[in-house]
């Protein structure tokens, strides 16, 4: 549910639309049975390749002779390293791997005409692609109807999900992979963690850090789902409904770092380093969550008009719990607990947390229909919420929409082509309280432990600066569609128009550093937001064999309205400025490579070691003779327009295929060589297509000259030359089945037992350069391809 007035009912969850999810329920009737069960095969789905040994150590002296300095690898450590001997070391080959999965569900469900109930019960296993992961995970599931009487019925949903998720200890695995070229070693001969020289993530080896050597993390949860509903139908057309539900979740957090001892890559016998402690941390953390509504609903028919009313409330309540401790300095890695740490309280960090919020709503909904082809819908909600200073914490959200089922007119009830149109609208408000902070609005104090002559002594300050003001954010939005069956069912297709204006937006504007706290949460700044959506749907069947095809494509743009006197704010390599789109990327604009001196002389001044084979920069009103942060422009939206899915499925006698995929059509994100492509302390993550690099015989390259960057970043600011376009089409799933619909004795099984073969992120089809343009950044986890096999049986 999408639009203000659908997705209304919902209140301040819905400020970004509403997914409804609906759990199965018992049939009247025998028991019936159903098992699930598939096994899959996982791999890293995408790697940019690292060059040879070989080519590293090349260009690695061509960068430093290009900055005037003495080459790092030798003669002789070349010819050493073109010697049959010598071995390339694969990082991500040693921190990734092919890992198994497998998932299985049994049902079970039946009932009769006063009583239905199913269960389920589910186990996942999960090895992860990374070294010392895993996941598993455990699910229970029961609901229950129950008939009282013709006009009392009760429904009860309940379910438990305990889960257990081990990982490495160490953090940023990914980013210090990436810097480790394939000359460097990974163990010695002997098994020994080596250390790498300075500059590849501070000789921190990552596969140590990821190795069961380096400690583990073991992430332990338990949510706990409940739903009881009653439903009373005083009079026919009347319906009284209760709902309690809940959610409790407890998450208990254990993560262990060994000490790890390094030893020198060419002298694997001397002992290099230590990283500093073993550390252990204990975060546990519970947190409770309860909604109560109250509705009344009425419904009647009275020839031509039918209408309904609906009136309730509803209230919800969340409190959380977290308790934090970390030691260190622990004697021996075979006894991890608490108190087995230093006995110095200084190296202990002990820290807690409560936290609550509550929101009361009162609902109010009218439909109305003329003939079945004239609808129109209101809604009004009030919602107050414990986030906001009582006189300001309640607001008041209304909504309308309307349709008509033009098909239904007497100009097209009988016409052929056009099977049923309809066209609709809806202008509504949603209001937001999701804001960081409980309670923004009161003054609050946090404890503080300072160091005076050596001693600890422990006090309060400021918890940050409050906002007796803060009020709701309010999204007002505007919907206009049309949806249609062509051709007896043949084709469906729905065009949605939208335009969103968010006002009084939660946020923390920039304040000066003297303010000396963190800034006040504020309603400050107003977004608009236009786009549209189009879906259709194809299907048809001929004789034994069906089809039916979906494609479903978008695009929105947003545009800043007010910035409250902030405008513009530059962060980083992004603008956001009144009247543009949020977050545009924001840069120098490259025009090419510069290919003779007398193109530099001629140029503006760009840096002192500027030549031939460096990126040229247009001057776009700074200083005319130099280039200079000044000369930044604006150079693309840095969102994702026009994502798209298709989805097919074919079925021919006992057969079926399911293919689905999805892109987006215009992408531009900054490319990994940004930040990769030099040689800066041998930190480096050059790839085989930087080969494709400017030199004197290849002035047409895909890269400017390889640069060391220990004296300017001549080629690494930003600019346009490193955003790349990220366009993509990824091929997320494909399934092929087979169901068995005929027993030993040639009759049709009514419960036909079905197998079928898959697979996920089979391929992707772009020319972005870095590891994954769905996920893009420099060092990321890559999406998993999986090959699955599965079975499912109902009995």
């Amino acid at each position: 549910l999408k639009d203000a007035a659908a997705a209304a009912i919902y209140g301040s969850r819905a400020t970004g639309g509403v997914i409804i999810v609906t759990t199965k329920s018992g049939r009247s009737g025998p028991p019936r049975f159903n098992y699930s069960g598939i096994v899959s095969l996982q791999s890293p789905s995408r790697f940019a390749e690292k060059v040879s040994s070989l080519d590293h150590a090349i260009l690695s002296n061509e960068a430093r002779a290009n900055d005037g300095l003495p080459a790092k690898y030798s003669d002789a450590e070349i010819a050493e390293i073109m010697s049959p001997g010598f071995k390339d070391y694969d990082w991500e080959k040693a921190l990734m791997r092919h890992a198994f999965q497998q998932n299985h569900n049994f049902s079970a469900s039946g009932g009769s005409d006063r009583y239905d109930y199913y269960v389920s019960l589910g186990y996942l296993k999960q090895d992860g692609i990374v070294i010392n992961s895993d996941y598993e995970r455990y699910n229970i599931q029961v609901n229950q109807n129950l008939k009282i009487s013709d006009k009392l019925k009760f429904s009860l949903k309940g379910g438990i999900s305990p889960s257990t998720r081990t990982a490495p200890a160490y953090t940023g695995l990914f980013d210090l992979v990436a810097q480790k070229p394939r000359l460097h070693a990974i163990q010695s001969e002997d098994g020994k963690w080596l250390q790498h020289p300075e500059g590849t993530g501070n000789g921190r080896n990552p596969i140590a850090l990821a190795s069961e050597d380096g400690g583990q993390e073991l992430l332990k949860n338990t949510r706990i789902l409940g739903n009881f509903v009653i439903d009373y139908n005083p009079l026919p057309d009347l319906t009284l409904t209760g709902t309690y539900g809940l959610t409790n979740t407890q998450t208990r957090l254990r993560n262990y770092q060994k000490k790890i001892t390094y030893y020198q890559q060419y002298s694997p016998e001397e002992v290099a380093s230590y990283t500093d402690f073993n550390i252990l941390s204990v975060d546990n953390s519970s947190s409770i969550f309860q909604n109560l509504n109250f509705l009344a609903s009425y419904s009647k028919r009275l020839k031509e008009h039918h209408f309904s009313v609906m009136a309730g409330t509803t209230a919800e309540w969340y409190s959380e719990l977290n308790d934090y401790v970390q030691t260190r300095d622990f004697l021996t890695d075979g006894l991890y607990t608490i108190d087995a740490g230093s006995g110095d309280r200084n190296l202990w960090n002990i820290s807690g947390s409560a936290a609550d919020w509550s929101l009361a709503s009162f609902i109010s909904r009218l439909n109305y229909a003329y003939q079945d082809k004239y609808y129109i819908e209101g809604i009004v909600r009030r919602d107050g919420s414990s986030r906001f200073a009582k006189d300001i914490r309640w607001g008041t959200f209304p909504s309308v929409s309307a349709g008509w089922v033009l098909s239904q007119e007497s100009f097209l009830k009988d016409n052929r082509t056009i099977s049923f149109l309809k066209v609709r609208a809806s202008w509504g408000q949603v209001g937001n309280q999701n804001v960081a902070g409980y309670y923004p609005f009161a003054n609050t104090l946090v404890q503080n432990t300072v160091f005076f002559n050596g001693a600890p002594f422990r006090g309060v300050r400021p918890g940050g600066a409050p906002n007796p003001l803060l009020t709701w954010e309010t999204k007002e939005s505007i919907n206009l569609g049309i949806e249609g069956n062509l051709l007896a069912g043949l084709l469906e297709f729905n065009i949605e128009l939208f335009k969103e204006k968010t006002k009084d937006i939660l946020l923390q504007l920039p304040i000066p550093t003297t303010f000396g706290q963190a800034a006040p949460v504020q309603n400050a700044g107003t977004v608009e937001n236009r786009g549209w959506e189009l879906e259709l749907h194809h299907r048809n069947k001929i004789n034994d064999f069906s089809y039916g095809i979906t494609l479903q494509v978008s695009d929105a743009t947003n545009k800043v309205i007010d910035m409250v006197g902030t405008s513009p704010r530059i962060a980083g390599n992004q603008i956001t400025e009144e009247g543009r789109p949020m977050n545009e990327w924001y840069g120098l604009k490259a025009t090419g490579m510069f290919q003779t001196e007398e193109e530099v002389a001629n140029a503006s001044f760009q840096n002192a070691i500027t030549s031939p084979g460096d990126l040229r920069y247009e001057e776009n009103g700074g200083d005319p003779n130099r280039i200079t942060p000044d000369d930044r422009v604006r150079l693309g939206r840095s969102d994702s327009p026009l994502p798209f899915g298709i989805r097919m499925n074919f079925s021919y006698k006992a057969f079926d295929l399911l293919i689905f995929g999805q892109g987006v059509m215009k992408n531009l994100q900054l490319s990994q060589g940004h930040t990769a492509f030099n040689f800066d302390r041998d930190n480096s993550t050059v790839r085989t297509y930087h080969l494709d690099r400017w030199t004197p015989e290849n002035p047409n390259a895909r890269f400017p000259k390889t640069r060391n960057g220990q004296l300017n970043n001549v080629n690494t600011q930003f600019s346009s030359f490193w955003l790349e376009n990220a366009s993509y089409f990824r091929l997320k799933n494909l399934q092929l089945g087979y169901s068995l619909n005929t027993r030993a004795d040639g009759k049709r099984n009514a419960n036909p037992i079905r197998i079928y073969v898959g697979g996920e992120n089979l391929f992707v089809i772009t020319k972005y350069l870095g590891y994954d343009p769905e996920l893009p950044g420099a060092a990321i986890y890559p999406l998993p391809r999986m090959y699955n096999l599965g079975v499912n049986v109902n009995f």
